[in-house]
């Protein structure tokens, strides 16, 4: 079968899971797959399906995605800083300077590591959230995944992403 497909899902329930003094928490909805359903090539089982979603406080995610603004700057700052030491290492001759400027091209790669925007990939821009509630932001992609076992096992499966429409 091509295309969607829709399942019947029963018995569904939520649980927001925040921990103290951080901007952002889960939701994490349960639902009972009553039969095993199939596409194309790929089997979803019956049995318990789950979808996870990050959830913000406004002010949280605010502050997040301004330092998130900054850091993005920095380190394209120190990108352009990066790649013009090694445009000028390329173009001269003398070996000295060559050094000079690969030396100052991994200084700045190494300010770009320094702005922490790696660590800043989970913060969601203003796109890409729906608000739920007073100071909540839901974030509209999140993760579909089963697990077998008990919980405390760690046996989870990722099935795919979990989007979210507004109207």
């Amino acid at each position: 079968m091509n295309g969607l497909q829709n399942v019947q899902l029963k018995d569904g329930v939520w649980e927001m899971i925040w921990r103290d003094n951080r901007p952002a928490g889960l939701i994490v909805c349960g639902f009972n797959l009553e039969r095993s359903a199939s596409r194309n090539d790929v089997t979803l089982d019956c049995g318990n399906v789950y979808m996870t979603f990050p959830v913000w406080s406004k002010t949280g995610l605010m502050e997040n995605q301004y330092l998130k603004m900054v850091a993005q700057r920095e380190y394209e700052a120190f990108e352009a800083k990066r790649n013009s030491h090694l445009e000028l290492m390329k173009n001269t001759q003398n070996i000295l300077t060559k050094a000079l400027h690969f030396r100052n091209a991994a200084a700045a790669t190494e300010e770009m590591d320094n702005t922490g925007l790696h660590l800043m990939t989970n913060v969601p821009s203003k796109h890409d959230v729906l608000e739920i509630g007073e100071g909540l932001q839901l974030v509209k992609t999140g993760t579909v995944w089963s697990r077998n076992g008990s919980f405390s096992d760690n046996n989870h499966q990722l099935l795919g992403i979990a989007m979210l429409l507004s109207k």
